[in-house]
């Protein structure tokens, strides 16, 4: 998470592994609701990936040093209880706030889950103007955005993780074969 790395990212396109932010909103149910979907999304795409908070879709730093007025406010145990509010799993953040050309830019990096499964949303969040986040949706971070898994995902992984698994479901009795398939990692998943 150091200055070189920040620096080899900049030097990338928005892809899979990592997502450019502009700004994120921590204050709005929506603005929280989105951060988490992005962070979510990362942390189900192997290898997991970065987001760069303060950097425009033009690869370009864009907060002016000096905007971050409070570095707690993206303290990574902080941003992570947040995002642990609306899934059923655990995501651990590195979070670090670097000032680069007289601009500051938030890095964040998001491991792929440990146990190799998709990590869904726990409850609904809903906010007026947009969508919905629903509980049990998994989302995987897709070039441009993060978007639903596959099905094999939800309807395999997630009842994998429930404590009652649904033995009808032929992706409910192998959850690491369901997770081979969407992520081709081989671990053990946990109960």
């Amino acid at each position: 998470m150091d200055s070189e790395k920040l620096e080899e990212l900049l030097g990338n396109p928005e892809d899979t592994h990592l997502d450019l932010k502009a700004e994120v909103d921590l204050d709005s149910t929506e603005g929280k609701l989105k951060f988490t979907k992005d962070v979510v999304a990362m942390s189900n795409r192997p290898p997991g990936g970065y987001i760069l908070i303060g950097v425009d879709d033009n690869e370009t730093p864009c907060m002016p040093a000096g905007t971050i007025t409070n570095s707690k406010r993206f303290d990574g145990a902080r941003l992570g209880g947040l995002v642990r509010r609306y899934i059923e799993g655990e995501v651990h953040l590195s979070v670090r706030v670097h000032e680069l050309r007289g601009n500051q830019i938030v890095m964040i990096f998001v491991p792929h889950h440990r146990d190799c499964l998709p990590v869904p949303f726990s409850k609904d969040g809903q906010f007026e103007e947009s969508s919905k986040n629903r509980m049990g949706l998994v989302f995987r971070e897709g070039g441009s955005g993060s978007a639903r898994a596959p099905r094999t995902c939800d309807s395999g992984i997630l009842t994998g993780r429930t404590s009652s698994l649904n033995t009808s479901n032929r992706f409910a009795r192998s959850p690491l074969r369901a997770c081979r398939r969407c992520c081709g990692k081989s671990s053990t998943p946990a109960n």
